[in-house]
């Protein structure tokens, strides 16, 4: 019973983290949404840019690409912020394994120093259950 604190305790931290995953990745779903959409204005922005470019005064022209460019900037830049987003979610993730793999370390430790060789009966217990359910 004194080995259950590490599953006890584990389930206690990660009992927010479906919520936080889901918000993230729903900001990243939409965000990623929005550029493409963007996107897709944006391409047809240019490709009337540069079919009607060769007819434009130069100072009407450069104040178009000049626009043009500011467009993109700032869809890059709510590409970027997505990106952010994702790294936070893949450093949560590693954060969550780490600390699993540490609380089974000392998990097996512990066991191990009350029945030497339990973990490793244990380990193929389950795996020979695993392979009969298959």
């Amino acid at each position: 019973v004194r080995e259950m604190h590490y599953l006890e305790d584990y389930l206690e931290i990660i009992e927010l983290l479906p919520a936080e995953l889901k918000s993230s990745l729903t900001q990243a779903r939409d965000l990623d949404a929005t550029v493409q959409n963007e996107l897709d204005v944006m391409n047809d922005r240019t490709k009337t840019f540069f079919t009607l470019s060769r007819k434009s005064k130069t100072d009407v022209r450069d104040q178009q690409f000049q626009t043009l460019c500011e467009d993109y900037d700032r869809i890059n830049n709510t590409s970027l912020d997505k990106a952010k987003i994702v790294t936070h979610i893949s450093d949560l993730l590693d954060r969550y394994m780490r600390r699993l793999e540490q609380d089974l370390s000392r998990f097996t430790i512990e066991l191990e120093a009350d029945t030497a060789g339990i973990t490793e009966l244990l380990e193929q217990s389950a795996l020979l259950s695993l392979n009969l359910h298959v």
